[in-house]
């Protein structure tokens, strides 16, 4: 949070300057200017109050992701991985079965062990929980979720098969912060 208050306040100033240029030579009046400064504030605002949320969270190896991607699962395992242009430096929220695993911003990827059977994720964007998205993993597979953004907000699909491992392969993998579900899930898959 602290690493990204500079940058956002650089891009404030440059754009007050820019809105400044702008504004003098789209119209001499001292109201366009007024208006464009006060539009540009309430654009950084909104920009620095949606990255607030956001956890520095360490991104394994991309040994361990080829690692992670290539191997079977002594339980059942999940990938959600989250993609897109939109929302992408705001964190999203990662909950399984109410236990909170991971903050994803775009692209980046996490894997989270499980207990075989059905399991509920929750997506939650700037603290508000989304739908969750029901889903079932069998013993020693693997559920690969995507998160994207669109225009009617949150979407979330199963793609699991062998292109979607090796889309994965490009994106990075987080380590997740919560721990395994409790539910007799094996240990996690990056320690």
């Amino acid at each position: 949070m602290l690493k990204s208050k500079p940058a956002i306040i650089a891009m404030a100033i440059i754009g007050a300057i820019i809105g400044v240029w702008a504004g003098s030579n789209a119209a001499n009046s001292g109201f366009a200017l007024i208006l464009m400064v006060g539009i540009l504030g309430l654009v950084a605002y909104l920009i620095f109050n949606g990255l607030r949320r956001n956890r520095k969270l360490e991104v394994v190896s991309a040994a361990d992701r080829n690692r992670i991607l290539g191997e079977q699962p002594a339980g059942a395992r999940a990938i959600v991985y989250r993609e897109g242009f939109v929302a992408k430096l705001s964190g999203f929220d990662i909950a399984i079965d109410g236990v909170d695993h991971a903050q994803l911003k775009s692209p980046q990827s996490v894997a989270i062990d499980l207990a075989p059977g059905d399991h509920a994720l929750v997506v939650k964007m700037a603290g508000k929980a989304q739908p969750a998205f029901q889903f079932a993993v069998g013993s020693g597979d693997v559920a690969v979720i995507r998160i994207g953004m669109g225009m009617a907000g949150c979407e979330i699909t199963r793609q699991d098969g062998p292109q979607s491992l090796l889309k994965l392969a490009s994106i990075p993998m987080v380590r997740p912060d919560g721990p395994p579900a409790a539910t007799g899930a094996a240990a996690p898959a990056w320690s």
